[in-house]
């Protein structure tokens, strides 16, 4: 019976030195995978082509003349919508004078 427990216990006991090198195996395989997926990418912009200064350079126009345009179209809105409520207060009050217009001039500007 100690014998069948001592060769059951040694046979155990392989078992359990086949199963630990095989994990080990694993693990390393694992972390060797591991390093080879992390990829480390810098991204630079170098000013040195010609093309990208002249890229930023064309995007700054642009930029520029659009501002500037869109700062004339509110100004050019904001007097159409003046207009538009003086047109509107003449139709309702049917009609005005040069006196009464004088005086709307005045309070819309």
């Amino acid at each position: 019976m100690d014998q069948k427990l001592n060769q059951l216990s040694v046979s155990v006991q392989e078992s359990e030195d086949q199963i630990r090198s095989g994990f080990e195996s694993v693990l390393s395989t694992l972390k060797d995978q591991e390093n080879e997926r992390i990829a480390r990418h810098k991204r630079q912009l170098k000013l040195k082509s010609r093309n990208v200064i002249m890229a930023f350079v064309f995007l700054f126009l642009l930029f520029t003349v659009s501002l500037i345009g869109n700062i004339y179209q509110r100004n050019e809105l904001t007097r159409v919508s003046d207009n538009d409520l003086k047109y509107r207060y003449i139709k309702m009050v049917g009609g005005i004078n040069a006196e009464e217009l004088s005086k709307l001039e005045d309070i819309f500007h």
